[in-house]
C-alpha cells in the first residue's frame, strides 16, 4: 500500500505542483491583502489620533499617536494670584447700594486669563462679614459676602485661608467665612472648621491628583494655643488654622512629613505648598524662607508659592539635597488687589501696586509619573480710577503678547503700567530663566 501511494504520488507530480503553485499565489495574495489592511488601520488610527489632538483645544486630555498604540496624555494648568486685600476704599468702590456690592469690575481684565486655567487659586486675606457685624479694613479685614461671589465668577476655584488676617472676624467671623465657602462651592485650604477636617487637600484636576497645603507664620505658645497677629485662632490643643512658628521649625518639618505621606497615600502625584511667610515690603526672600523652601524640597514638594510681603519676591529653582527632587519656588506673589498705592505708602517704590498670575502645568503620559512640564507668569498692575467720590480698582494683566494699552484711558496710566512691568521683570525674570522642567532634563 505504501509503494502504491508513492507510485501514485510520483505519477501526479506535475498536477500536484500546479495545485501547490495556485495555493502559493492565493497565499501571497492574502498576505498582501493582510499587509494592506494593517497599513490602512495604522493610517486610520494615526489620523484619528491627530484629529483628537487637533480637536482638543486646551490640550488637557489628549491621545498621543504611537502607531498602533496610543498613549493618553493628561495636563493640568494651575494659576495662582496673591493677596486679595480689600481696604475700605476698595470695598466702597464696588458698592452698588446701601448694602449691596459687586466686585466683578475689579476682575474684568484678568478674568479671561483665570478662565483659561484648569484651576485658579487666590489668597483670601480677610474674613466674610455682614452689615450687622460691620465691614472694615486694616487692621481687621472684614468683607461683604459679595466678594466671594465675584471671585468665583471670575474663574477662581480655591481660596487660601492660612494668613495673618483669617482671624480678623474673631471665632464667629472665622466660622462664617468657611461656612460660606462651603455653601458657595469654593475650595479652601489652610483652615478647617474643626479638628476632624484635614490640613490639606488632594484635588483631582483633569485626572491628575494634586496634593496641596497652605501654612502661615504665627505664634504657637507653650500650652498649644495658636495666634496670628496676636489674635487667637484656636482653643487649647486645637489647630484650626495651619500655623508654623519660626522658633519651632523642627516641629513644623516633622508635621509636613506626615502630611505629605498622607497626601501621597491618597494618591497625590504632585505636591504644592502655599506659604504665607517673609517680611512685608521686602523684595527679596529672607533666610527663613530660603531654608524652609530647601527643607520642603528635600521632602519632595514640587512647587512652592509664597505670599504675605505685599510685594513680589524672586523665583528660584531648588534641588533637594539628595538630588532626587526639583522644586519651583516663587517666594511672594505680591498683591492681587489693594489700596496700597505708591502715594499712600512710606516706601514710594510702587512695588505694592504690582502682582503676578503665576502658572504651572502638570503633565502625565499614560501610567507614567506626573511632572511639572511648564511654568509661566504674567505681571499684573492695580489701576485705580477715580470717578466722583469713588475709586475703582482694576487688576490689569500686563501681557506683552496682547498689549495692554486698551485697558487704559490716559497716557499716565500707560506709563505707570510700563513702570510696573519693568519692576516685576527685574524681580522675576532672572530666577525664571533658571527653571528647568522634567521634559527638558
Amino acid at each position: 500500500m505504501r509503494n502504491e501511494k508513492n507510485k501514485n504520488y510520483k505519477g501526479n507530480s506535475k498536477e500536484i505542483a500546479k495545485v501547490k503553485g495556485e495555493k502559493k499565489k492565493r497565499k501571497n495574495k492574502r498576505s498582501a491583502t493582510n499587509i494592506f489592511i494593517v497599513v490602512l488601520l495604522v493610517v486610520v488610527i494615526t489620523l484619528a489620533g491627530m484629529s483628537l489632538l487637533l480637536a482638543n483645544k486646551h490640550g488637557r486630555e489628549k491621545l498621543v499617536d504611537l502607531g498602533i498604540f496610543r498613549k493618553e496624555v493628561k495636563t493640568a494648568t494651575i494659576g495662582v494670584m496673591g493677596d486679595l486685600l480689600l481696604h475700605p476704599p476698595v470695598q466702597e468702590g464696588n458698592r452698588t447700594g446701601t448694602d449691596t456690592y459687586d466686585f466683578t469690575p475689579m476682575f474684568r481684565y484678568i478674568k479671561p486669563y483665570i478662565e483659561e486655567l484648569d484651576y485658579g487659586v487666590i489668597n483670601f486675606e480677610g474674613t466674610l462679614s455682614t452689615k450687622e457685624w460691620g465691614y472694615s479694613g486694616y487692621p481687621l479685614f472684614k468683607y461683604p459676602v459679595n466678594v466671594i461671589d465675584s471671585t468665583l465668577a471670575s474663574g477662581f476655584d480655591m481660596m487660601l485661608t492660612a494668613n495673618n488676617h483669617i482671624g480678623d472676624g474673631k471665632p464667629r467671623g472665622f466660622q462664617n467665612t468657611l461656612n460660606l465657602f462651603d455653601a458657595k462651592g469654593a475650595d479652601y485650604i489652610g483652615s478647617r472648621k474643626d479638628t476632624i477636617g484635614k490640613q490639606y487637600l488632594v484635588k483631582d484636576i483633569n485626572g491628575i491628583k494634586v496634593g496641596m497645603a497652605n501654612w502661615t507664620y504665627g505664634v504657637i505658645a507653650a500650652d498649644g494655643r495658636v495666634s496670628v497677629n496676636g489674635i487667637p485662632v484656636t482653643t487649647k490643643d486645637e489647630m484650626l488654622v495651619n500655623v508654623f512658628d519660626y522658633q519651632k521649625l523642627p516641629e513644623f518639618y516633622e508635621k509636613q512629613k506626615e502630611l505629605i505621606a498622607s497626601m501621597k497615600k491618597e494618591g497625590a502625584e504632585i505636591i504644592v505648598y502655599y506659604m504665607h511667610w517673609g517680611n512685608e515690603y521686602k523684595i527679596v526672600n529672607n533666610d527663613y524662607q530660603t531654608k524652609m523652601a530647601q527643607e520642603l524640597s528635600n521632602m519632595g514638594v514640587n512647587v512652592i508659592v509664597g505670599g504675605h510681603p505685599h510685594v513680589l519676591e524672586p523665583i528660584e529653582y531648588i534641588t533637594s539635597e539628595d538630588g532626587t527632587n526639583n522644586t519651583i519656588c516663587i517666594y511672594s506673589l505680591g498683591n492681587a488687589v489693594s489700596n496700597q498705592r505708591m502715594n499712600f505708602m512710606d516706601r514710594k517704590t510702587g512695588h505694592t501696586e504690582d502682582g503676578v498670575l503665576f502658572r504651572f502645568t502638570i503633565t502625565k503620559n499614560g501610567d507614567d509619573k506626573a511632572y511639572v512640564s511648564d511654568s509661566s507668569y504674567i505681571p499684573t498692575w492695580v489701576n485705580m480710577i477715580t470717578t466722583g467720590s469713588k475709586r475703582l480698582y482694576e487688576i490689569v494683566p500686563l501681557d506683552k503678547n496682547k498689549g495692554w494699552e486698551n485697558y487704559f484711558t490716559t497716557q499716565t496710566e500707560i506709563n505707570s503700567a510700563n513702570k510696573s512691568y519693568e519692576r516685576s521683570q527685574a524681580i522675576l525674570e532672572p530666577g525664571y530663566k533658571t527653571l528647568v522642567f522634567d521634559n527638558d532634563l
